[in-house]
């Protein structure tokens, strides 16, 4: 999941069950299946990596050594893409004002 950085947006895909009773009575919230996040800072954490997010933002954990915030581990989250239909918008609009556009074929 190194694609991901900053500012990205992410779907979380597999809920985080690792001691989520316990670590949700200390205040620490969880990202939720399904949801879309925006990704704040990706943080090199054995070879998968982890992510802080910008819609979570739990408070200081002094048990977690090394950092103060939770991470959560990028094998649980997809990136999400966005396309942008601005050319087809154009194309439609050429269609309806008559514009042809030539074809290229596949060399």
């Amino acid at each position: 999941m190194s694609d991901i950085g900053p500012g990205d947006l992410v779907e979380c895909i597999k809920e985080f069950q690792q001691n989520r009773q316990m670590e949700e009575a200390r205040g620490t919230r969880y990202p939720i299946a399904g949801i879309i996040y925006t990704v704040r800072e990706v943080i090199p954490d054995n070879e998968q990596g982890a992510v802080l997010l910008e819609e979570i933002i739990n408070p200081p954990q002094d048990y977690i050594e090394g950092f103060n915030e939770p991470t959560f581990c990028t094998s649980h989250f997809r990136p999400v893409r966005t396309t942008d239909i601005s050319v087809f918008t154009e194309i439609t609009q050429d269609v309806k004002d008559g514009i042809r556009r030539k074809i290229l074929e596949d060399a």
